[in-house]
């Protein structure tokens, strides 16, 4: 269970220590869940939430007014975590992104956000040393359909011997909204405990025109 980071070297020397390379300040900080004075993996613990949600909602909403239509339908999933690892999360694997900007420094190890940056394999680490640091809320609300059309009125397509025109646009997968910090721009509907190469759900957009002779 990770408490924050390693604040100074006499945080370290005073704090229980991972078994194996003694940590530097900045380094993710564990808690000795057993209170042995080490970590090691007694110290695991279940995270509250899997991957899987345990709630899921939709609704639809639409409506017709003189010719113009609509619908929209939201989606949304509730009490699950994603868990992310490698290019996903690690700086100079995948893209930068804000958080990492965020990282500890001396300079600003009273607002960090993210474990210092190495290129070399330490308790931070996300891939070999999974935690619930990288662990996010995966709550979301998404609008995953919306459709406007409008259908030309008959006085106006009767002399062209035609029965209904009808144009419209449509989207689907439009916005995302989450409910909690997504600190690694994760789309909450991608398999979870991925290196970040699963490409994300497309955004589509549609625009037709629909005529009945």
């Amino acid at each position: 269970m990770n408490q924050g980071f390693y604040y100074d070297q006499d945080d370290v020397n005073k704090s229980p220590l991972p078994v194996g390379p003694k940590p530097l300040p900045g380094d993710l900080k564990y808690k000795d869940l057993n209170g042995d004075g080490k970590i090691d993996p007694y110290d695991m613990a279940y995270n509250k939430y899997s991957n899987t949600p345990t709630t899921q909602y939709a609704m639809t909403l639409g409506g017709d007014w003189k010719g113009l239509s609509f619908s929209v339908t939201f989606q949304s999933a509730t009490n699950f975590v994603l868990s992310q690892f490698a290019e996903a999360v690690t700086p100079f694997f995948g893209n930068l992104r804000d958080v990492h900007l965020q990282a500890w420094t001396p300079q600003n190890r009273d607002n960090a956000k993210f474990p210092r940056i190495s290129t070399m394999d330490n308790i931070s680490n996300a891939l070999s040393n999974p935690s619930d640091f990288w662990t996010v809320k995966g709550d979301y609300i998404k609008l995953r359909n919306a459709e406007i059309g409008y259908t030309i009125p008959r006085r106006l397509t009767s002399s062209l011997r035609l029965q209904q025109v009808r144009v419209y646009a449509n989207g689907s997968n439009l916005f995302t909204w989450m409910l909690g910090p997504n600190l690694y721009d994760l789309d909450p509907e991608v398999t979870s405990k991925t290196e970040g190469g699963v490409y994300p759900t497309q955004r589509v957009f549609n625009f037709g025109l629909n005529v009945n002779f």
